[in-house]
C-alpha cells in the first residue's frame, strides 16, 4: 500500500509562494528620485550639434542617411575616380600612341637615307665611277666621252632616287661631274661633309640647310621651283673605294631637298590613322618655318587631305621645347587645329650621321635643325570618353534606382520591423497586455521580436499569477476573518468549508471529524446543487487507519489529480466512486497538536489538475481552521470557567448569609441573658 501523505506533494515551487506582490513585478517609478531616471538625451556625449541632430533622428532616417551617404561617396567615388582614371589612362596610351607613330615618322624619314645608299650599289654604275675617279685623280684630264658616260649615271641616280643632288666629287673636294648644270671644276664641300666623309672612309647622313644662291646654281628648274629662299636638305656622302687597293679615291654626294615634300607624309599617314604630319627648319636666328606638312581629317568616313597646314603661332613652343632638349627626346602637347583637339608630339633629328646600317651614330651636336611632329586626334579619345560617361551615368542612376529598391527592402525588413516593435513594446509598458510584436523574419529582428513575445508571455503570466496568488490571499484572508468572527466549532466549520468551496471552484468541501477508532463522521460540508450531499454520514476510511497517523503532519496535504493513477486501495476506490469523486485535496486538521478530523476538497466533474496556489491555499485554510478552533475552544473553556466562577461565588455569598443570620440570633439571646432573661 502506498504512503497516503507524500510530503513530496508539498509545495515548493517557488511560483506558490508570496514573496512578490503584483506592485513590486513594474518598477514604480514615485520610489526613484528624479536624479537617478534614466535619461536619453542627457546620458549621451556632448558631441557636436550635427552628431546630436544625427543622433536623434529615427532609426528609419538614420538608416537611410547612412545608405544614401556611402552608396552615394562610393558610387559617386569610384565614377569620378574612374572616369578620372580612364581619361588619364586613354590620355596616356594617346600620347604614346602619338609618340609611336612620331617614331614611324622618323623611320620613314630616314628610310629615305637608306635607299640613297641602296641606289648606289650598282655593279656596272660603280666600274665607272671608280674609272673615272681613279683618271681623275691620276691627274690626268677627263675628255668629253667620258664626261658623257657619267653624267647620264649622274641623271639616272637622281631621277631613280628622287634627289635634286647627284655629284661626284674628287679627293680635292672639286666637282667631276654633277647631275644638273655643269659645274665641273667648282669645289663642292658642302659644311665640310665631303672632307669629312673622305678623312673618316664612312658614309656621312647630314641634315642642313642650303641657301637660296647655292639652289641658283644648280639647275635652274631647282631655282624655279625653290626661289631664292633657305631650304632644307638631305645630304649623304658615300665615300667611294678603290675595289683593289681599298684606298677612299672620291666621294658621291646625293641631296634631297625637304621643302614642299609630302612623300614622307604620304607614308606615314598611308601607314597610320587620320592625323597631322610636319617637318619643321629650325632656323639659327631661332625661327621655324614649315618644311612641309599634311593634314588628313575624317568626314563622312572619307579622308580629306589639307597641304602645307602650319601650327598656330601659341603651339610653336612645341617646337621650341624640342629643339631645347637633347636629340632624340620626344615632347608633346596639346594643340588646337581648326576646331579639333590634337596630342602633337616632336622631336629634334640629328644633324649628322657617322655610319650605315646598324653602326651608325650621331657626331653633330649643335642646334638641331629639322624638327619631325606628329599629331593625333583626340577626336576617337572624346568620344570613348563621352561613351563611358554616358554609360557611369546610366550605371550610376541603375545603382540609385537599386538603392532605393533595396532602401525599401531595408526599410520593410528592418526599420518597420523595428518601428513596429517599438510602438508594439511602448503599447505594452502602457499596459495593454494582449498585443505582441509580428515575426517579420528569423533574422536578428525576429528573434528580437520573439523574444519580446516570450517575455510579453512571462510577463503577463506572471502578472496573472499575481494575481491570482494575490486573490487566494485576499480570499485566505477573508476566509479567516470570517472563520475568527465565530466562536462556534461548528459555525467555524461551516464558514470554512462555505468560503473554501467558493475560492477554489471544487464541487464538494466537506469536514470529516474522526473519534478514536479512526472512523469518519461528516460534520461538515459544502456542495454544489448539481452533486449529491454526504453530510451526516459515516464512513469507514480504512485508507487512513491507525497505522498511518505518525504521517498526519500539520502542513502535509494529499493531493490526487486522479483518482484512477494514484494507485489507491479498490474499497477506497469504491468509497470515492460513491461520492463521484474524480479529483481530491486532503489534509489533516489539528488542534493543540492532537488530530481532530481532515479537511477535503472533491472534484467530481472532471480529473483536475490541482495548482500550486490552490494547494497553498487549501493548506493555510486547514491550518487557519485548526487556530479557529482552538481559539473557539479556549474562549469556550474561559466562559465554562467564569461561570463555574460566578456560581462559586453566589454559593459563597449565600453561605456568609446564613452565619451572618445565626451570628445575628446568638447575639440577641446573649443580649437577653444579660437582661436577665432566664428563658433564652
Amino acid at each position: 500500500m502506498s504512503n497516503p501523505f507524500n510530503t513530496a506533494s508539498k509545495s515548493k515551487n517557488p511560483n506558490s509562494s508570496f514573496s512578490l506582490s503584483p506592485s513590486q513585478l513594474m518598477i514604480d517609478s514615485s520610489r526613484v528620485s528624479k536624479s537617478s531616471k534614466f535619461n536619453i538625451t542627457n546620458s549621451l556625449p556632448n558631441y557636436k550639434s550635427l552628431f546630436k541632430w544625427f543622433y536623434k533622428l529615427s532609426l528609419n532616417r538614420k538608416h537611410l542617411i547612412a545608405l544614401i551617404s556611402c552608396e552615394l561617396v562610393s558610387i559617386l567615388g569610384i565614377a569620378v575616380s574612374t572616369k578620372l582614371f580612364i581619361n588619364q589612362s586613354l590620355r596616356t596610351q594617346l600620347i604614346e600612341q602619338t609618340k609611336s607613330e612620331l617614331l614611324v615618322s622618323e623611320f620613314n624619314y630616314y628610310t629615305k637615307f637608306n635607299q640613297m645608299s641602296f641606289g648606289l650599289r650598282s655593279p656596272s654604275e660603280n666600274a665607272a665611277i671608280i674609272t673615272v675617279l681613279n683618271l681623275y685623280n691620276s691627274g690626268e684630264g677627263l675628255d668629253q666621252k667620258w664626261q658623257t658616260v657619267i653624267k647620264p649615271i649622274l641623271k639616272n641616280k637622281a631621277q631613280t632616287l628622287n634627289v635634286e643632288y647627284a655629284t661626284l666629287v674628287g679627293k680635292d673636294l672639286k666637282i667631276i661631274a654633277n647631275a644638273n648644270a655643269n659645274r665641273q671644276g667648282e669645289t663642292f664641300n658642302p659644311s665640310n661633309l665631303v672632307k669629312e666623309a673622305l678623312k673618316t672612309s664612312q658614309a656621312i647622313k647630314a641634315t642642313r640647310i642650303i641657301s637660296g644662291s647655292e639652289l641658283s646654281r644648280e639647275f635652274p628648274l631647282i631655282s624655279n621651283k625653290f626661289g631664292e629662299k633657305d631650304a632644307l636638305i638631305r645630304y649623304l656622302i658615300t665615300p667611294v673605294k678603290d675595289p683593289k687597293t681599298k684606298v677612299v679615291i672620291g666621294a658621291l654626294v646625293i641631296g634631297d631637298i625637304m621643302n614642299k615634300q609630302d612623300a614622307i607624309a604620304k607614308e606615314t599617314l598611308q601607314a597610320l590613322p587620320a592625323g597631322y604630319h610636319g617637318i619643321y627648319l629650325h632656323k639659327p636666328n631661332g625661327e621655324f618655318t614649315l618644311v612641309g606638312s599634311q593634314l588628313q581629317e575624317e568626314s563622312n568616313n572619307l579622308h580629306q587631305i589639307k597641304p602645307q597646314v602650319e601650327l598656330p603661332l601659341e603651339s610653336k613652343s612645341l617646337l621650341s621645347e624640342a629643339a631645347a632638349v637633347n636629340p632624340g627626346t620626344i615632347v608633346t602637347k596639346h594643340v588646337v587645329l581648326g576646331n579639333k583637339t590634337y596630342i602633337m608630339a616632336a622631336k629634334a633629328l640629328s644633324n649628322t650621321i657617322l655610319g650605315e646600317g646598324n653602326r651608325t651614330k650621331a657626331v653633330d651636336h649643335t642646334q638641331p635643325l629639322a624638327i619631325l611632329v606628329r599629331g593625333t586626334p583626340e577626336t576617337s579619345l572624346n568620344n570613348l570618353l563621352t561613351q563611358s560617361w554616358l554609360l557611369q551615368t546610366v550605371l550610376v542612376f541603375v545603382t540609385f534606382v537599386l538603392i532605393g529598391i533595396w532602401g525599401l527592402i531595408l526599410k520593410r525588413s528592418i526599420s518597420k520591423p523595428i518601428y513596429d516593435l517599438q510602438q508594439t513594446t511602448q503599447k505594452f509598458t502602457a499596459g495593454d497586455r494582449h498585443i505582441r510584436a509580428q515575426v517579420f523574419a528569423d533574422d536578428e529582428i525576429g528573434q528580437l521580436a520573439v523574444s519580446f513575445n516570450q517575455m510579453a508571455d512571462f510577463i503577463t503570466q506572471e502578472l496573472h499569477s499575481q494575481e491570482n496568488d494575490t486573490k487566494f490571499t485576499q480570499q485566505l484572508q477573508q476566509i479567516t476573518t470570517h472563520i475568527r468572527e465565530v466562536l462556534s466549532s461548528q459555525t467555524i466549520l461551516n464558514t470554512a468549508v462555505s468560503d473554501l468551496r467558493d475560492a477554489l471552484q471544487s464541487d464538494r468541501v466537506l469536514f470529516y471529524n474522526l473519534n478514536g477508532h479512526w472512523q469518519g463522521n461528516i460534520i461538515a460540508e459544502s456542495v454544489a446543487e448539481s452533486w449529491s450531499t454526504v453530510l451526516e454520514e459515516n464512513i469507514s476510511i480504512p485508507y487512513f487507519g491507525e497505522e498511518y497517523s505518525d504521517e498526519l503532519e500539520i502542513g502535509s496535504v494529499k493531493t490526487v489529480h486522479n483518482i484512477y493513477e494514484n494507485n489507491l486501495s479498490q474499497s477506497y476506490l469504491q468509497q470515492l466512486e460513491s461520492q463521484a469523486v474524480k479529483a481530491y485535496l486532503l489534509t489533516p486538521v489539528f488542534i493543540n497538536k492532537k488530530l481532530y478530523g481532515l479537511l477535503v476538497t472533491h472534484q467530481c466533474s472532471h480529473e483536475r489538475h490541482w495548482q500550486d496556489r490552490e494547494i497553498n491555499l487549501f493548506k493555510q485554510v486547514a491550518i487557519q481552521i485548526g487556530y479557529a478552533l482552538e481559539q473557539a475552544e479556549l474562549i469556550q473553556q474561559i466562559e465554562q470557567s467564569h461561570q463555574t466562577a460566578q456560581i462559586s461565588s453566589w454559593e459563597e455569598q449565600q453561605h456568609k448569609q446564613v452565619i451572618q443570620k445565626q451570628l445575628l440570633e446568638l447575639l440577641e439571646d446573649v443580649e437577653g441573658v444579660v437582661r436577665g432573661d432566664l428563658t433564652v
